[in-house]
């Protein structure tokens, strides 16, 4: 049975982004193949931004503001 697109939450999208579990990677290739974009809410979207700030990450908000572009982000 194939399922659906899903809504990411914060914590899945941040394990995506941070590229350590090679599971989650493997998930999100394999969903990316079928629904062809990420969806997750504009409050998920804040979340990743807020962290990437506080930790002075631009490069990685910058990725991350293009990863935004190219996915359905719900407001």
């Amino acid at each position: 049975m194939s399922s659906g697109p899903r809504l990411l939450d914060t914590v899945t999208l941040s394990d995506v982004i941070k590229g350590r579990d090679p599971g989650v990677l493997q998930r999100a290739r394999e969903y990316l193949s079928t629904h062809e974009r990420f969806q997750f809410s504009i409050i998920t979207r804040y979340e990743i931004l807020r962290g990437l700030k506080a930790k002075n990450a631009f490069r990685q908000v910058e990725q991350f503001e293009e990863q935004c572009r190219t996915s359905l982000v719900f407001h």
